[in-house]
């Protein structure tokens, strides 16, 4: 477990003030709750692949085509 602190506007503790007071929770108890469910669907998504240009190098072998067709190669026409 990791030690955090947050800045709150007056109006933002307050309200978790209130939710903690109405649960009988710590406002830490609280935050920690809206962490795990705000984050609890990207954490259940599967993560897509990142690619980089470099993963690109190589992928068309045609002699016929040079850097000035970089446009129509990658976009797929004139651009």
């Amino acid at each position: 477990m990791h030690r955090t602190q947050i800045l709150l506007d007056d109006t933002d503790y307050l309200a978790l003030k209130e939710v903690a007071r109405q649960s009988g929770q710590s406002m830490g108890e609280v935050v920690k709750g809206f962490v795990s469910r705000g984050l609890g669907a990207r954490r259940d998504k599967p993560r897509r692949k990142r690619y980089r240009l470099t993963d690109l190098k190589g992928i068309i072998h045609d002699p016929g085509l040079v850097a000035i067709h970089h446009d129509e190669i990658l976009y797929g026409g004139d651009q």
